[in-house]
């Protein structure tokens, strides 16, 4: 138990590292990129079967470039790596990875100049592999 909440802390602090970073590199510019690390849980439904490890690391890219002179709205485009789940049947066990992409614009709002909110519209969609071993 120990050992997961120092992975989540972990995981946590390099995130939030990953997150401030292009605001500080691309300050002056209109394109930014970033990205995130963590740790995921997935839950695959599995029939006749159990599913052996269900969490993995992930991670995400993104890249965007803010429209406009005021750099309110941008037009994102992410990639995710959700990571693998193994999963095992009376006949065979294996790994079904899952992987995620998409794209759509974002609106940010700054409240003064520390704090700012934003909101998203776009799409998503959802790549999955089983791989049996």
């Amino acid at each position: 138990m120990k050992i997961i909440k120092q992975s989540k802390l972990l995981s946590t602090a390099i995130l939030l590292g990953v997150i401030l970073l292009p605001q500080t590199v691309f300050a002056e510019s209109k394109l930014y990129i970033g990205g995130n690390l963590g740790i995921s849980t997935l839950e695959p439904r599995v029939v006749d079967g159990s599913v052996d490890d269900d969490s993995d690391t992930a991670y995400k890219l993104y890249a965007g470039y803010n429209v406009g002179t005021k750099n309110h709205f941008s037009i994102e485009a992410f990639y995710a790596d959700m990571g693998a789940a193994h999963i095992k049947t009376p006949t065979t066990q294996g790994n079904v990875d899952y992987k995620l992409y998409g794209a759509g614009v974002v609106y940010n709002k700054p409240f003064n100049k520390k704090l700012s909110g934003f909101g998203k519209l776009g799409f998503a969609g959802v790549d999955n592999d089983a791989k049996s071993s």
